[in-house]
C-alpha cells in the first residue's frame, strides 16, 4: 500500500506518467507474416510434372533442342540447298516418347545480306523457329497425361552459327506450356494425384559446339530456364474442376552434364522460401536436395 507519508506514492506517481508518455510517442511496429511455403509434397508433384515436360527421352521439350544441337553439329554447306535462296521458312516435324509427342516447326535462317532463308548455309547467322507441341506422356518417370506446347508465343532461336571465335550455340526463347497430369510420386510411396499446369517458360542455353553431339548440355552462369507456374490439383479430369492451386517459380542451373539443379520457391531470384531438386534432362527424374 502506498503512503503519502512513505513519500514512495509521488515516485511510483512518476514512473507511472514517464512510462504512459513514453508509450504515446511510440507508433507500434507492424507485424510482416513471412509468406508460407507450398507443401514439400506439392513442390514434389509440381517438378515431377516439369521433369517430364522437359525430359527429352520421355518426348519434353529438350528432345527439340538435342535434335537441332545434332542438326547443327555438321558443318554449313556452302549453298542453301534446295529452293529459292530466301522464301518462306522450312516446316518439318520431330516426335518422340512412348506418346509419342509431336512437335511441328517452322525454321528460317538469318543470312549475311539481313534477309530469311529456308535453309542453312555458311552465310547463315541466326535460326529462328516456331514450335507447336502435343501429345500424351505414357509412364514418364511416373506422369501420365496430356502435353502442350503452344503456338503463336512459342519461339525458339539459335545464335552464333559462324564458326570461330563463336565456339557456343546460344538457344533462347520463349513457350507456353500446359500439361493434364496424373502423377505417381517417386518420392512420397503411395501417393497419385491429378494436376494441370498452366507454365511460362523463358530461357538462355548455352552449349560448346564441340559437345553438340557428345553432350548436349548447357554450361555457365548465363544459361537458365525459368518458370512461371500455375499449378491445379484436380478433383477430376476436368481442369476448371480444382480443389486449390499453387503459384510458384521455378530456376534451372547447369554444370554441362545431364543432371540439372532446379529451385522452386515463392518468388525468384530472392524468395522467402525455396525448395531444390536435381533433375535429369534426359529421363525426368527428380532428387530432393532439402
Amino acid at each position: 500500500m502506498f503512503s503519502l507519508r512513505s513519500g514512495r506514492f509521488p515516485l511510483a506517481l512518476a514512473l507511472i506518467t514517464l512510462a504512459c508518455a513514453s508509450l504515446a510517442g511510440c507508433t507500434p511496429k507492424p507485424v510482416v507474416q513471412k509468406p508460407t511455403p507450398i507443401s514439400h509434397a506439392d513442390a514434389d508433384d509440381i517438378v515431377q510434372t516439369i521433369g517430364a515436360s522437359i525430359s527429352a527421352n520421355n518426348g519434353g521439350w529438350y528432345m527439340v533442342i538435342k535434335t537441332l544441337c545434332d542438326s547443327l553439329s555438321g558443318p554449313a554447306p556452302l549453298s542453301a540447298g534446295p529452293g529459292p535462296p530466301t522464301g518462306p521458312p522450312n516446316a518439318y516435324s520431330i516426335s518422340g516418347g512412348a506418346g509419342p509427342i509431336a512437335y511441328n516447326m517452322q525454321v528460317g535462317y538469318l543470312l549475311s545480306d539481313s534477309t530469311i532463308g529456308a535453309y542453312r548455309d555458311t552465310s547463315a547467322f541466326d535460326m529462328i523457329a516456331d514450335v507447336v507441341g502435343t501429345g500424351p506422356f505414357i509412364n514418364a518417370n511416373g506422369v501420365d497425361g496430356t502435353y502442350w506446347l503452344a503456338a503463336p508465343d512459342s519461339a525458339l532461336f539459335v545464335s552464333n552459327l559462324q564458326g570461330t571465335p563463336l565456339d557456343t550455340l546460344e538457344f533462347s526463347g520463349t513457350f507456353d506450356d500446359s500439361c493434364l497430369a496424373l502423377v505417381h510420386s517417386t518420392i512420397t510411396a503411395g501417393s497419385i494425384r491429378l494436376w494441370f499446369h498452366k507454365n511460362f517458360v523463358e530461357f538462355t542455353l548455352r552449349i560448346p559446339k564441340s559437345t553438340l553431339v557428345s553432350a548436349p548440355y548447357p554450361v555457365g552462369p548465363q544459361s537458365e530456364i525459368r518458370w512461371l507456374i500455375e499449378a491445379f490439383v484436380l478433383r477430376s479430369e476436368n481442369h476448371n474442376d480444382w480443389a486449390y492451386d499453387n503459384i510458384v517459380e521455378i530456376s534451372m542451373s547447369f554444370d554441362g552434364t545431364e543432371n540439372a539443379v532446379l529451385s522452386l520457391g515463392d518468388v525468384l531470384p530472392d524468395p522467402s522460401w525455396v525448395y531444390y531438386y536435381k533433375l535429369n534432362l534426359n529421363t525426368g527424374q527428380i532428387t530432393r536436395q532439402n
